[in-house]
């Protein structure tokens, strides 16, 4: 059997192509951002002294329990987004990234998003920046198919080679 040029062409196009992050957002670290000076319009006592006096800092516990109220939102809302297993979900992080997959081993302190063929990142409702919303999820979609596609055609590609090896005793069974 002969295989033409371009049957061939293709399958090595998608074998070693490498995967397009089309709906992941560029990561913008904290060191690149402006730093803005921190001022406070001045006080003037009795006396006419001009004195600067620090801000009061939001407590620690105000903070948290606006974060604890965020995260029990994030929570509810995948849990209910969860219930349709092929449902593609759309999420910002605080870190900035955009990402695109299905939910996958949803918890309480987190939940794991297929973004690619093998798997993908483990997040934890508190890195969560916007509402989840539920996305066709297009682009992902054809990333995942190209991704599977390669695998199978280098396990296809690999065959050959690998199977007279096992078979002489080159490469032992494990």
């Amino acid at each position: 059997m002969k295989i033409g040029l371009s049957p061939m062409l293709f399958a090595v196009a998608l074998a070693f192509a490498i995967p397009v992050i089309a709906q992941e957002s560029v990561d913008v670290s904290d060191s690149e951002a402006p730093i803005l000076p921190f001022e406070h319009p001045p006080d003037i006592d009795s006396l006419g002294i001009v004195s600067q006096q620090p801000a009061a800092p939001t407590p620690p516990a105000v903070q948290n329990t606006a974060a604890d109220m965020a995260a029990e939102e994030y929570r509810g809302v995948i849990q209910r987004l969860s219930e349709h297993r092929h449902q593609y979900v759309h999420l910002k992080l605080k870190n900035g990234k955009v990402l695109t997959g299905l939910l996958r081993d949803v918890g309480d302190h987190g939940f794991s998003l297929s973004t690619d063929a093998l798997g993908g990142p483990y997040i934890s409702y508190k890195e969560i920046a916007e509402k989840p919303r539920p996305t066709p999820g297009v682009g992902t979609r054809i990333k995942q198919g190209a991704e599977w596609t390669g695998l199978v055609a280098l396990v296809i590609a690999a065959t050959p080679i690998m199977l007279p090896l096992i078979l002489t005793g080159v490469i032992s069974d494990c």
